[in-house]
C-alpha cells in the first residue's frame, strides 16, 4: 500500500560516536553522561520535577561538566558545599522543606556573590538576586522575582513570579542614595507587586512588618510603613510615606494618597480614593474622596471585641463625628 511503502523518519539520528535522543513532547533538552552514550537524561518542565538541587554536584561527578557549562554566568552564583550540599530536603513535606540546610538554587537563577542566603532558601527559576540582599531561613522565591537595592526578606517568607521588592524608588528626588527596604517575617508578596525602596526624606526606608499579604498588582511606594498582619488586596496602590496599622486591611483597586495615615484595624473599601487619615478601627469608603462611613465592626468582631467595648467605641464614634444617636 501507499502507507506500506512511505518512507518513516528514523526516530534517531545516525550514530556518530554520541548517542543523542530526539527532542520530545514536553522535554527541553537533553544532558549527555560521559563514558556511558546510550544512558541519558532529560531535563522537564519545572512543573514536572523538583527544582534543581545542588546535592547533584556531589553526587554524580559525571554530570559535573554538563551543569558547569549551563550555570556559568559573570555573575557568581552561591553554592553550599559538598557537605551540606548532600543533605536534601524532602519536598513532600511542605513548600519550604523542612531540614533543608543549604540553599537551593536554580541554574537558570543570577544570585549575585555579595547576596546572604539564610538555610532552607529556595531560589526558583530565572530570579534575579542583587548584591546587598539578605534572605532569611526558608526564604522562597518561585521565579522571575527581583529583588535589588539594601532589602532583607523576613524568614519563611514567599515572593510569587514577577514580583519586584527593592525597586528604584520612584520618585524624582531620588538622586541614587542608599535606597533599604524590610519585610517581615511569614509575609507573602503576590505575583506582579512592585515594592519600592525608601528615600533620603523618608528616612531611608520602606518596611512591611510580619504576616503581612500582599496580593497581585499592588503597589507600595516609597518610605512605606506597613505593621504586622497588614491585607493589601490585589491592585491597591499606596502613594509614597504612607503610614498603615497593624491589622489594616485596603481593599482592590483603592489608592491612597501620599503622607496618609491608616490607623490600626481600619478597613478602605473598594475602589476608595483616601484622601485624609482614617481613625483606628474605622471604615472609609467613596469613589471621589473617602469618607468615614462608620468603624470595621466585622474587623472588630473577629477581634473578640467584648460587646460593651463595642458599644462605648460606637458612642465616642458617633460624638467625634456628631452623628445623631440610633432611634
Amino acid at each position: 500500500s501507499h502507507a506500506a511503502g512511505r518512507r518513516r523518519r528514523p526516530d534517531f539520528p545516525p550514530h556518530s560516536g554520541e548517542t543523542v535522543l530526539p527532542r520530545l513532547p514536553g522535554m527541553m533538552r537533553a544532558i549527555p553522561f560521559a563514558g556511558a552514550p546510550v544512558a541519558q537524561r532529560w531535563i522537564r518542565p519545572l512543573s514536572r520535577l523538583v527544582p534543581w538541587r545542588p546535592a547533584i554536584l556531589a553526587a554524580r561527578p559525571a554530570v559535573r561538566p554538563a551543569l558547569a557549562s549551563r550555570a556559568h554566568s559573570s555573575i557568581a552564583r552561591v553554592r553550599p558545599d559538598a557537605a551540606s550540599a548532600a543533605v536534601e530536603p524532602s519536598w513532600a513535606d511542605g513548600a519550604f522543606g523542612p531540614g533543608t540546610a543549604a540553599p537551593l538554587i536554580h541554574p537558570s537563577a543570577v544570585v549575585h556573590e555579595g547576596a546572604r542566603l539564610g538555610a532552607g532558601v529556595v531560589v526558583g527559576p530565572y530570579c534575579i538576586v542583587g548584591a546587598e540582599v539578605t534572605l532569611a531561613e526558608r526564604v522562597r522565591l518561585h521565579s522571575h522575582v527581583v529583588l535589588s537595592g539594601h532589602t532583607s526578606i523576613g524568614p519563611e517568607s514567599e515572593i510569587f513570579p514577577f514580583a519586584a521588592v527593592g525597586a528604584r524608588p520612584q520618585d524624582l528626588k531620588y538622586r541614587g542614595e542608599v535606597s533599604s527596604t524590610r519585610v517581615g517575617a511569614r509575609c507573602q508578596v503576590h505575583h506582579h507587586a512592585h515594592v519600592c525602596g525608601g528615600t533620603a526624606g523618608g528616612g531611608g526606608l520602606t518596611s512591611l512588618g510580619d504576616d503581612c499579604l500582599i496580593m497581585s498588582h499592588v503597589h507600595v511606594g516609597h518610605d512605606c510603613t506597613l505593621g504586622s498582619g497588614v491585607i493589601l488586596a490585589s491592585k491597591a496602590s499606596l502613594a509614597g510615606h504612607v503610614t498603615v496599622g497593624q491589622g489594616a486591611q485596603v481593599s482592590g483597586h483603592a489608592c491612597v494618597h501620599q503622607r496618609v495615615r491608616i490607623g490600626r484595624g481600619a478597613f478602605v473599601a473598594a475602589a476608595a480614593v483616601l484622601l485624609d487619615d482614617l481613625l483606628p478601627y474605622g471604615m472609609a469608603a467613596g469613589a471621589t474622596r473617602a469618607t468615614v462611613e462608620t468603624l470595621n465592626l466585622r474587623g472588630l468582631r473577629r477581634l473578640r471585641t467584648h460587646p460593651a467595648e463595642l458599644r462605648a467605641m460606637l458612642r465616642a464614634f458617633r460624638a467625634l463625628f456628631n452623628l445623631p444617636a440610633p432611634a
